[in-house]
């Protein structure tokens, strides 16, 4: 349960990178 918590975290910080890299390059 503990290590899927760790992957969830780390795979919805990748998102907000990505996310947040799209919102640079769009402006």
């Amino acid at each position: 349960m503990y290590r899927f918590v760790i992957v969830l975290g780390s795979e919805i910080c990748r998102f907000f990178d990505v996310f947040d890299g799209a919102k640079a390059w769009s402006s």
